[in-house]
C-alpha cells in the first residue's frame, strides 16, 4: 500500500504505537488466521475496535504475561498468525523463559510487540522502563528484532510482520507527535537498512526513534 504526505502527518500525530495497531487491526479484519493477544493493554494500544467488531480475533489474557506466551504458542501450533503485546519490559524479562523455549527453541513464528520501549513510559516510573529488552532478545536464538524509526515505518512494519514467518520482537514507543524521518513513501523490508543520506567519510547506523 502506498502512502502520501497527508498519511505521514496523520501517522506522526498518533505516534508509532497507535499507527502500528491501527494498521494491524485493519489487516486482521481482512485475514482469516490473524489473532492478537494482549496482557491487559488493549485500551492503550487502540485494540478496542477489533475487540468490539471481531472478538474471535482478539484475546485479553489479563495481567498474566507469561501465560500469554504459552497461549500464543498453542495458537501458533494450530497455524494461526499470532501477535502478542504488552509493555516491552514485562514482555522481554518477565516472559524470558517462555520466549526462549517457544520462540527460540520451538521456533514458533509469534510476533511479540513490546510497547513503551526505552524511557518513554516515564510517567509510569522505572518499573516500566525498557532499557534491557534489546539485550535480552538478542540472546534468544532464531529471534529477529525490529524497531521502527517513525510512525510511517511502524505502519509498514505491521504490514511486513503479518507475512513474516519467524519469531519476531517489535519494539514500539508510546509517544505522540513522533518526528517524521521518512519524508515520502519508500520500500520497507525486515532485515534491510534504509539509506537516508549518502556520504563519504562517516557511516552512522541507527535503529528506532531518537
Amino acid at each position: 500500500m502506498e502512502f502520501n504526505k497527508r498519511d505521514l502527518r496523520t501517522f506522526s500525530m498518533m505516534g508509532g504505537r497507535r499507527a502500528f495497531f491501527l494498521k494491524l487491526t485493519e489487516l486482521a479484519a481482512k485475514s482469516d488466521d490473524l489473532v492478537i493477544l494482549s496482557a491487559d493493554v488493549s485500551r492503550g494500544s487502540g485494540l478496542e475496535k477489533l475487540h468490539a467488531e471481531d472478538p474471535d480475533k482478539f484475546f485479553n489474557v489479563g495481567i498474566a504475561e507469561q501465560n500469554m506466551i504459552g497461549v500464543a504458542a498453542g495458537l501458533a501450533k494450530t497455524n494461526l498468525n499470532v501477535f502478542a503485546t504488552t509493555f516491552a519490559i514485562f514482555l522481554t524479562t518477565r516472559c524470558l523463559d517462555q520466549i526462549r523455549i517457544n520462540l527460540g527453541y520451538m521456533k514458533f513464528p509469534i510476533k511479540l510487540v513490546g510497547r513503551g520501549g526505552g524511557l518513554c513510559s516515564g510517567t509510569s516510573g522505572p518499573t516500566h522502563f525498557a532499557v534491557e529488552d534489546f539485550a535480552v532478545m538478542r540472546a534468544v536464538p532464531n529471534m529477529t528484532i525490529v524497531t521502527p524509526a517513525d510512525a510511517l515505518e511502524a505502519v509498514k512494519l505491521a504490514e511486513a510482520a503479518v507475512n513474516f514467518n519467524q519469531p519476531l520482537y517489535i519494539r514500539l514507543n508510546d509517544s505522540f507527535n513522533v518526528p517524521i524521518i521518512y519524508k515520502e513513501d519508500y520500500n520497507f523490508e525486515i532485515g534491510k537498512a534504509v539509506e537516508l543520506q549518502d556520504g563519504a567519510d562517516v557511516a552512522i547506523f541507527a535503529a528506532g526513534t531518537m
